[in-house]
């Protein structure tokens, strides 16, 4: 690293620092808008909640960040800086000492995340052999701690994922990630496919390990009910774009933007006598022609002419409280 570098390094300061992050897929000739220029950044030990529709980009701002997006198909750029190393700038021989040591995820869906034909135990203990000079025994020791820690006997370090659950596969895929002790942990979806009762476990879980080993985490999600009990920040994402970001209590209490409201209308509430949700009308722009201006106008209630036109400016209603909205001035005054 030259000394300019280790002086942008040293000012940054945050555990991880994302810059104005783009990923573009390329599909029968046409190109796919997935991120457009996010921004945001992370402090050690918190968890920062990626919200929206299915399709808005959260994922592949993970992949983005861990450099696994398919060669072939995808194009990513911006400046993706983990404790003070910008990553975008490492060979895939540097990236592969971090993924699974230093950063790891847990994938959406444990069926297709574990490979079938291997023991769990070695697909456990083969990340570990990756990352630490010990012998073969050692790994097999370690892999069986990591069974225990998330709550599956040792026993069973030699089955295969067919002979587990659903929820069970999905704390062995817990496990893998959390082999090294990674600083960061991103998580895409982890109770999705999961019953309600293994999703309050799994969801327990991961908070129980998170606070033992100090790991940052970025959730990705829709459920706002996950948000609210693992959560520290929240970024609403929309059409590849963060448009509200903020503390939790600030989005949850004070939610500014008209699809963040969109959201939270469409959740039940016990305590309002209504017989119906409030859904958002619409749906995602397409990727490969994003609208002009706001890419939620579309669907806004509120929209305008001018909400169609230009860029819409990020702005700052509380500290650390931001949305990118023309209607900002209005809102402050309901308040």
């Amino acid at each position: 690293m030259s000394a300019d570098e280790k002086k942008k390094a040293a000012d940054i300061g945050e555990f991880l620092d994302v810059r104005n992050l783009t990923v573009q897929y390329t599909s029968m000739g046409s190109v796919i808008h997935a991120v457009n220029g996010i921004s945001f950044r992370l402090n050690k030990g918190e968890t920062l909640a990626l919200v929206g529709e299915t399709g808005a980009g959260k994922t592949s701002i993970a992949k983005a960040i861990l450099r696994i997006l398919p060669d072939v198909s995808a194009k990513s750029g911006g400046e993706v800086y983990f404790q003070g190393t910008d990553m975008m700038k490492l060979k895939e021989k540097e990236m592969q000492k971090i993924r699974g040591h230093k950063i790891s995820m847990i994938f959406q869906d444990p069926m297709t995340a574990l490979n079938p034909t291997m023991r769990i135990g070695r697909q456990i203990s083969e990340v570990v052999s990756a990352h630490r000079n010990i012998s073969k025994e050692e790994a097999e020791v370690e892999g069986k701690r990591m069974l225990e820690l998330v709550g599956i006997p040792a026993e069973r370090y030699n089955e295969f994922p067919h002979q587990f659950s659903g929820g069970m596969k999905q704390r062995v895929v817990i496990a893998i990630a959390l082999a090294c002790n990674p600083e960061l942990l991103l998580a895409d979806e982890p109770t999705t496919a999961l019953d309600v009762t293994i999703q309050a476990q799994v969801l327990e879980l991961i908070n129980d390990l998170k606070e033992r080993l100090n790991t940052s985490m970025i959730l990705i999600t829709h459920d706002l009910g996950v948000v609210n009990e693992t959560c520290d920040n929240v970024a609403v994402v929309y059409a590849g774009k963060i448009i509200e970001s903020g503390k939790k209590y600030d989005i949850f209490k004070h939610p500014a933007h008209p699809y963040t409201n969109g959201l939270f209308g469409a959740l039940p509430n016990m305590n309002l006598n209504s017989s119906r949700l409030r859904p958002i009308e619409g749906l995602l722009p397409d990727p490969t022609n994003l609208p002009a201006g706001c890419a939620f106008a579309p669907r806004c209630p509120h929209a305008t002419d001018k909400c169609r036109q230009g860029t819409i400016p990020a702005v700052e209603l509380e500290p650390g409280h931001f949305c990118e909205c023309i209607r900002l001035d209005e809102i402050r005054k309901e308040r």
